[in-house]
């Protein structure tokens, strides 16, 4: 007797062989191995721009300070400007009201021109706080009247395609924004996958 419907159906299927399987598994594998070492190249930005003001982040460890003063005193800028959160523990810094004192005390003692600084408090915020920092140089460049048009970032290595995207946001299009990478020596760049150090950096800096 015939049914006037069917239970099942046939239907050809398309399915990798062993051979299809081996070279799927050698693109999913490959690919990435390939683009890891060029991970940190792409997060460590240099692109420079003609500007009076080189923004220097505070937070930065004390072996990129030489570099900040270098790249002040061969690229002709007028200003060094710093932005730190309020520094909120007594210690061994509480003589200081914000981490853009303790940079700027750490630039004097590199011989650091004081009166070409310039360091103004943020507030302690739990996320943006490159975004603050730039809004924050935006109201001093405007309150000053501050004519020069180029501002460069100094950063860390990962940090500065970051820094770029996040002032750029803040200054608008009236300002050029400009990134110099400070090279992070903690571990070797062209193998940051090695060590926990240069892995931590690297995923927290791509993820942000």
């Amino acid at each position: 007797m015939m049914l006037p419907f069917r239970l099942y159906n046939k239907r050809e299927r398309w399915g990798l062989t062993w051979v299809g399987w081996v070279a799927l598994l050698c693109i999913l594998i490959g690919i990435p191995t390939a683009l890891i070492p060029q991970v940190h190249g792409f997060l460590a930005l240099e692109q420079r721009v003609t500007g009076d003001v080189l923004v220097v982040e505070s937070w930065l460890p004390d072996f990129t300070m030489p570099g900040a003063v270098e790249e002040f005193g061969r690229h002709g800028y007028r200003w060094l400007v710093l932005t730190g959160i309020p520094i909120l523990h007594d210690g061994h810094l509480s003589a200081f009201k914000n981490y853009a004192e303790v940079t700027g005390a750490r630039l004097e003692t590199l011989g650091f021109d004081k009166e070409k600084l310039v360091e103004i408090e943020v507030s302690d915020v739990e996320k943006d706080r490159t975004y603050q920092s730039a809004i924050a140089i935006k109201k001093w460049l405007s309150s000053n009247r501050i004519n020069s048009r180029g501002v460069n970032i100094y950063t860390l290595d990962t940090h500065s395609r970051r820094s770029r995207l996040l002032f750029k946001k803040a200054l608008g299009d009236d300002f050029a924004v400009g990134v110099i990478p400070a090279r992070d020596i903690r571990y070797d760049a062209t193998q940051w996958w090695k060590t926990s150090n240069g892995f931590r950096r690297v995923v927290d800096e791509l993820i942000a």
